[in-house]
């Protein structure tokens, strides 16, 4: 529901193209039916919500912020 070609309107349409080009590459029919299933699921999440984020090295920043803010350490430590 996070991507930008999903359509509310139509929410059983795969939209993914990694997905429909997974699922076209399959031969067994109940195999492939399971498959498209399980990807129209997975299209239903919202990745933004769901999902967890590592901040890395973006949490530097504020690591630093917060150490000069309360006289940790100044602008010459390394």
């Amino acid at each position: 529901s996070s991507m930008p070609d999903y359509d509310c309107n139509n929410p059983y349409k795969l939209t993914y193209s990694k997905n429909k080009k997974a699922i076209k590459k399959l031969t067994d029919k109940t195999a492939k039916q399971e498959a498209e299933s399980a990807a129209v699921q997975n299209q239903w999440r919202n990745f933004t919500v769901s999902d967890t984020y590592v901040p890395g090295s973006v949490f530097k920043t504020f690591v630093a912020s917060a150490a000069l803010e309360e006289n940790v350490v100044n602008l010459n430590t390394t």
